[in-house]
């Protein structure tokens, strides 16, 4: 059964962004830097908040364009979502380069050791955000990648990174032009999902579609690098059975 989404609630004051000299003296820990393309991530401790900071400012002058309209988009999309579950709170924009979410307590969801076990439940979870997002004419694009797919202790799907989300009005001429995209890709999310957390109870067209994709995925050179854990079923893990039990 899905989880209905409430929107969150404020239970503490709200945290406010930080200017860019309080965030450098409050950083505690750096989660990733470095990277020549990709943002540094950082945890800052705030006075009563822990925030994650997604910053450019380091980066080289081309990646700083980059990286100021890509931290823009990604302010716009957290606005649009506004309240939703399902997502990090939006702190706040702290300069052209850096943004500032809360910190929340997460593990990959494909880490998680009821991984197979609630499986079900997780698929649900995932399921509900997605309509949420749908409800709300909103559109992720990269929940195929394992990295953006969390999941709380107590068992709530939390989803990261909107910087490559697009959205439409709801009830608008553009969501209904590109409705049936939007949930061709919800379909295809879920059933990658599926494959992760639910592989027993694929079906035998399922199979039979993963089977196919394999097959075509050994000669779509694009996809050499990637595995299937960070993207799609590339490399399946090799110790769950695809084969039907009769052996079709």
């Amino acid at each position: 059964m899905s989880t209905v989404l409430q929107p969150q609630t404020t239970e503490a004051v709200a945290a406010t962004a930080p200017s860019r000299q309080e965030f450098e003296s409050q950083v505690a820990t750096v989660l990733r830097s470095q990277r020549h393309r990709n943002a540094d991530l950082f945890v800052i401790d705030a006075p009563g908040h822990r925030m994650v900071v997604k910053d450019f400012s380091s980066k080289s002058w081309w990646i700083r364009i980059l990286g100021r309209m890509q931290i823009a988009h990604e302010c716009r999309a957290y606005r649009w979502l506004g309240d939703m579950r399902g997502i990090p709170r939006f702190v706040g924009r702290i300069d052209r380069y850096a943004l500032a979410i809360e910190k929340v307590e997460v593990t990959q969801l494909t880490y998680a050791v009821n991984r197979y076990s609630a499986g079900a439940r997780h698929l649900a979870g995932l399921t509900s955000v997605l309509k949420e997002f749908r409800s709300r004419g909103f559109v992720h694009l990269d929940l195929r990648g394992r990295r953006n797919v969390m999941i709380r202790p107590d068992g709530e799907i939390v989803v990261l990174d909107l910087a490559g989300a697009i959205w439409f009005r709801p009830d608008g001429f553009w969501f209904r032009l590109f409705r049936p995209l939007i949930e061709a890709n919800d379909r295809n999310t879920l059933f990658k999902w599926k494959v992760l957390l639910t592989p027993d109870a694929l079906t035998d067209q399922e199979r039979a579609s993963l089977r196919r994709f394999r097959r075509l995925q050994r000669v779509w050179f694009f996809n050499r690098k990637g595995s299937y854990d960070d993207k799609w079923p590339m490399t399946f893990p090799r110790a769950i059975e695809l084969r039907h039990p009769d052996g079709r």
